[in-house]
């Protein structure tokens, strides 16, 4: 997502960024379709099954929807801090442009009179 650039600041490349935006919501995806499938094998098997298996995979299964549950968490703030960052860095850079313009253009100013 960043890189430095020749002066060794930390340059925003947003297309990197929309790139890893885009990858963690594949994977947060991928973990919300893991769950579901989880929570409706869960659904299924707990009426069949019965005695120390049935226990087990509950356990089980329910310790994996709760990690899965967290990695969910844990990418879903990533990309808020992504965007914010991108956000930032946006303002940052239109501040900075809007500076310089007004400064060229009083340095432009007195070289005129």
């Amino acid at each position: 997502m960043s890189l430095r650039n020749e002066n060794g600041q930390i340059v925003i490349d947003e297309k990197e960024a929309a790139a890893d935006i885009a990858n963690l919501k594949k994977a947060r995806q991928s973990l919300e379709d893991f769950k579901k499938s989880l929570t409706d094998t869960r659904k299924k098997l707990i009426n069949v099954w019965d005695g120390k298996a049935s226990i087990f995979f509950y356990g089980k299964s329910s310790e994996l929807l709760s990690e899965a549950e967290k990695a969910i968490s844990q990418i879903t703030a990533s990309i808020t801090h992504i965007e914010k960052t991108v956000k930032h860095y946006k303002e940052v850079d239109k501040k900075l442009t809007e500076n310089t313009k007004k400064s060229l253009d009083a340095i432009s100013k007195l070289g005129g009179k």
